[in-house]
């Protein structure tokens, strides 16, 4: 099968195009420091990997959350755009996705120790990056 390539990665094959390229063939992204990773093959459908940042987390806790006065999330994220950090589907507030919907950024990775994982709301997908910097995790 073949995969388009979203206009910020480039094909790591010398004989393929940039337009197209094999699902199975690695894909490269490259971060604003200038540092590339190869993109794991269950994310090449992924179309927003353009708007993942070095961003630093807003905070140790779920802003929206903070803001209210509570502490009862049960997993945080941190969103690649712009680092607000929010509570995930399983918390009573839904932070990390009321984000998205409220302002568009669609890439949040979790903010959980051990966890490296990212997930695109856009295109409802989840996935890691081989070579990325490890996540940060709350205290």
């Amino acid at each position: 099968s073949r995969a388009t390539t979203p206009p910020n990665r480039t094909d790591t094959s010398p004989t393929s195009s940039a337009a197209a390229v094999n699902a199975s063939t690695p894909l490269l992204v490259t971060y604003a420091r200038g540092a590339s990773v190869a993109l794991t093959e269950m994310a090449t459908t992924c179309t927003h990997l353009d708007e993942i940042g070095d961003v630093t987390p807003s905070g140790t806790g779920c802003a929206d959350c903070l803001a209210a006065g509570s502490h009862d999330w049960v997993h945080l994220r941190v969103c690649q755009t712009c680092g607000h950090v929010g509570c995930c589907d399983s918390s009573p507030g839904k932070h990390a996705t009321a984000h998205y919907h409220a302002v568009g950024h669609p890439i949040i990775r979790s903010y959980e120790p051990g966890e490296d994982w990212y997930w695109c709301n856009a295109d409802e997908l989840m996935f890691e990056l081989e070579g990325a910097p490890p996540a940060p995790s709350h205290p």
